[in-house]
């Protein structure tokens, strides 16, 4: 599938919306994340998680706090145990700008493998 330019397009425009079968364009999975990682509420591999690591980590690496919070108290158990790694290891980086270069490894040991984010 082509990759749908949604410039200057809001979702409910573009027909993007949570929950539905046009949800394609947005999903990435949850396949490959630990069991404590996955939303407890959709059992499909095909169920996004990516999203909730991708939010985390940026808030981590650029020192949001309150949009995180405020998130949580949405998200199921397997999204608060991805989102609260996820955001370790974005402030991690923020704070040793040196580890970016293994921005990956990091990602696989300690979301891929459930390793504890370094101190």
């Amino acid at each position: 599938m082509k990759d749908a330019d949604l410039s200057g397009t809001d979702l409910k425009e573009a027909n993007l919306s949570w929950g539905s079968s046009n949800q394609q364009l947005a999903n990435h999975g949850q396949r490959g994340f630990p069991t404590q990682y996955r939303d407890e509420q959709y059992t499909s591999d095909d169920d996004d998680q990516t999203h909730h690591f991708a939010a985390y980590f940026s808030a981590g690496l650029a020192n949001h706090t309150v949009a995180p919070a405020i998130h949580k108290f949405f998200d199921g158990v397997g999204d608060r145990a991805l989102g609260a790694q996820a955001q370790l290891l974005g402030q991690y980086l923020r704070n040793n700008p040196s580890r970016l270069k293994d921005v990956g490894q990091l990602i696989r040991d300690t979301i891929c493998n459930a390793q504890p984010v370094p101190n």
